[in-house]
C-alpha cells in the first residue's frame, strides 16, 4: 500500500509539473512571436478603422454630385 501511494504521489507530481510548465512558447523563436503579435496588432487596428468608417458612414462612396441637375 505504501508503494502504491508513492507511485501515485510521484505520478501526481509529474502531472502537475507538466501542467505548470505546459507548452510555453510552443517552440517559437522570439522573432516569430514578435512577428505574430505585430500581425495581430495590425489586423486589430485595421478592424477598428473599418468599424469607425462604417459607424461614420464613410465606408461607401457617396452618390452626391457637385454638378447641378436640371
Amino acid at each position: 500500500m505504501k508503494t502504491l501511494s508513492y507511485i501515485l504521489l510521484s505520478l501526481l507530481f509529474v502531472l502537475s509539473l507538466f501542467a505548470v510548465s505546459g507548452c510555453a512558447g510552443q517552440g517559437q523563436t522570439a522573432t516569430e512571436l514578435r512577428r505574430e503579435r505585430t500581425r495581430a496588432r495590425i489586423a486589430n487596428e485595421q478592424a477598428m478603422y473599418d468599424d469607425t468608417e462604417k459607424a461614420l458612414m464613410i465606408d461607401k462612396p457617396s452618390r452626391l454630385t457637385d454638378l447641378k441637375v436640371r
